[in-house]
């Protein structure tokens, strides 16, 4: 689904599951994490990372935050 119009805040969640296999994400250039630094996925098999990200300029800029990791 496409992004809410420039001025309307909308976001979605996304969930990784880790297979045990150390795994790095490439995100976008409009991904944007709090001191410019993507977080490292957890690695423990069947452990979950959850992210969330809010954009309210049509998804130019995607604001990521950590929701909870290693559950």
């Amino acid at each position: 689904q496409n992004p809410s119009a420039s001025g309307t805040a909308c976001s979605f969640t996304l969930a990784f599951t880790a297979d045990g296999v150390a795994r790095t994400v490439t995100w976008g250039a409009s991904v944007k994490w709090a001191g410019g630094n993507a977080p490292t996925l957890t690695s423990t098999n069947n452990k979950v990372d959850i992210f969330v990200f809010v954009t309210w300029d049509a998804g130019t800029t995607w604001y990521g935050f950590v929701s909870g990791q290693n559950f």
